[in-house]
């Protein structure tokens, strides 16, 4: 049996964890055994004896222009020179991503201006996750459509302003409170998704904010390079410290049993930024992640929750669990000493690390879509991996992200975005508690299936000679890989 692997663990394809599975089909005899690997994968081979480049030399600006691919294109000999190669690309893509725009063009960047330009910063005239994915899966008839989304709020919503519910929320630890992200002063922080135009008109030309179309898809989704998708998270601060962030003007909103009430415009201050994109060099994308430079200064006085999960209104203080290497901290420096040069607020940012695919010792994987490594192993922004920094990892959570197809594993290209695909389809695959026994073949298995949960629930303790970091199975496969939402093995294996 093939290991497939991501971030140096094998996640799928285990003999023992197999059994779990099996033991929420009802009346199942064996185990269905299908591949995971995604179709969009190249495979290159005779690598053996080729020469690598030096690392390109490098020009440390500010520009408008995001760049295509990574330096050097991941074909350097040493990982380390790849490393800073790939987080030198994170720096550049920040900086383009918070360019100015045209006044009256969204989702073009004024390059003729400079970044200290006050005004909205190009990924926020890109389309919200929010617009595209539409109640009933209809057709997104705009770029940006507040109006669809939101109508008892349209008419206050002024130009720039950003509408942030309370539904998306930090990465799940377990299942015994929410996954609520709280502020020091107990404020819900708050997230959105957005994708460049590429993504956009890629998801509207194949109809995939449609789940009726995605369950027929027979092939694995297939993203084109360009693809840009960002993820930032936004808390609410006072006036007076607003020097000290890039802010924006937000509705915000209480979820109170499945209603949204109480809207409220705020002023909210960026606390961390991922940004994900699609490379000839790169298929499992390039994920370089942010952060405002005061989180790891969090409060510690009062009645404080550190890194764990709290309710409702409960202060919380996160403290960074892993950190940055000096290379990463001297290229922070760099840049951000171009930005003081400017006045920009984003010298108040730093990146934290840029994850990549690694391929073998070789250069260029002779089977990339079988076995690639994730370099770091692990990468966690304290405002959105905050309860499970220690096991995180966005291209091992993401290579499991699939299509709204039931019965069979189809790739989603690495973004769960898809998944907000409407309507919600019902699901008659549901798997059942490895601790409900309803088939013989359960039965004559218990041993195994026993054995094979408790390797998801305790992998990196149990199996350590595959998970080299602090990763468990469940770290991704929530509730042991039966939540259809977070990655479920169903048609996996």
């Amino acid at each position: 049996m093939r290991l497939v692997r991501h971030n140096r663990i094998p996640i799928l394809m285990s003999l023992a964890v197999s059994p779990v599975l099996a033991a929420g089909w009802l009346n199942s005899q064996t185990p269905k055994q299908t591949s995971v690997v995604p179709q969009n994968w190249p495979v290159t081979g005779g690598n053996q004896h080729r020469e690598f480049p030096p690392p390109p030399k490098l020009t440390y600006r500010l520009s408008g222009e995001m760049p295509d691919d990574v330096p050097g294109e991941l074909k350097q000999k040493s990982a380390d020179d790849i490393q800073h190669l790939v987080d030198f690309f994170g720096w550049q893509a920040f900086v383009a991503i918070n360019w100015p725009v045209i006044e009256g063009l969204p989702g073009w960047a004024d390059y003729r201006s400079s970044i200290e330009k006050p005004g909205p910063r190009l990924w926020e005239s890109w389309a919200d996750v929010n617009d595209v994915f539409l109640p009933g899966g209809k057709l997104p008839d705009k770029f940006l459509s507040y109006r669809q989304l939101h109508p008892n709020i349209c008419r206050q919503v002024q130009q720039g302003d950003h509408v942030l519910l309370s539904t998306e929320q930090a990465v799940k630890a377990d299942g015994t409170m929410p996954a609520t992200l709280n502020d020091n002063n107990g404020h819900l922080v708050r997230y959105e998704t957005r994708m460049n135009p590429e993504m956009f008109k890629f998801i509207s030309r194949k109809q995939l904010y449609s789940s009726a179309v995605q369950r027929n898809i027979d092939e694995a989704v297939t993203a084109p390079f360009g693809s840009v998708l960002v993820k930032a998270a936004w808390r609410e601060i006072e006036p007076k410290e607003s020097g000290r962030f890039y802010t924006c003007h937000a509705w915000i909103c209480d979820d109170v049993g499945g209603k949204r009430t109480n809207w409220r415009r705020r002023l909210m201050g960026l606390i961390g930024f991922h940004i994900t994109k699609k490379t000839l060099s790169a298929p499992q994308w390039i994920w370089a992640t942010f952060e405002q430079v005061d989180n790891d200064h969090p409060m510690t006085h009062g009645n404080i929750v550190h890194n764990k999960p709290a309710g409702h209104g409960v202060a919380q203080a996160i403290v960074r669990t892993t950190k940055p290497d000096v290379s990463v901290n001297a290229l922070n420096i760099k840049m951000q000493s171009l930005l003081r040069v400017k006045e920009s607020v984003f010298q108040n940012y730093r990146l934290i690390s840029t994850q990549w695919p690694e391929m073998n010792s070789t250069g260029y994987s002779s089977n990339i879509g079988l076995e690639f490594h994730a370099r770091p192993a692990v990468l966690a922004n304290t405002t959105m991996e905050s309860f499970v920094q220690e096991t995180s990892s966005c291209i091992g959570c993401h290579s499991t992200a699939r299509t709204a197809r039931a019965d069979k594993f189809v790739s989603a290209d690495f973004t769960f975005t898809l998944s907000r695909a409407e309507p919600k389809l019902t699901n008659n695959r549901l798997l059942t508690s490895a601790g409900v026994v309803k088939s013989e073949w359960a039965k004559s298995n218990w041993e195994s299936i026993e054995f094979g949960r408790k390797l998801t629930k305790h992998t990196y303790e149990r199996l350590p000679q595959f998970a080299r970091a602090k990763v468990h199975c469940e770290s991704c496969h929530l509730d042991a890989a039966r939540n259809p939402d977070a990655s479920w093995w169903v048609g996996m294996i």
